[in-house]
C-alpha cells in the first residue's frame, strides 16, 4: 500500500547551475536571499537562483512484515 502526500505551502531553495542541487529548503524569502549572498561570497564567480516553490509530493510506501519469524 502506498500514500501520496501533498505539502501545500510556500518554500524557497538556492540552486547553483554548476554545483549540487539544493540541500535544503528556506521558509522564508529573506532566509534564501541570505544564504544566496553567503555562497556568492564564498564561491566567487557562481551564479546562485533562488527558486520559490509552492507545493512539493511526496510518497511513502507501507510494507507489511507479518509472517517472518
Amino acid at each position: 500500500m502506498s500514500e501520496t502526500n501533498i505539502n501545500v505551502g510556500r518554500h524557497w531553495v538556492i540552486f547553483n547551475p554548476k554545483g549540487d542541487t539544493p540541500a535544503r529548503m528556506h521558509k522564508t524569502y529573506h532566509s534564501a536571499e541570505n544564504e544566496a549572498r553567503r555562497l556568492a561570497e564564498k564561491h566567487i564567480g557562481d551564479e546562485f537562483i533562488i527558486y520559490e516553490a509552492v507545493a512539493s509530493a511526496s510518497l511513502k510506501v507501507h510494507v507489511n512484515t507479518t509472517g517472518f519469524s
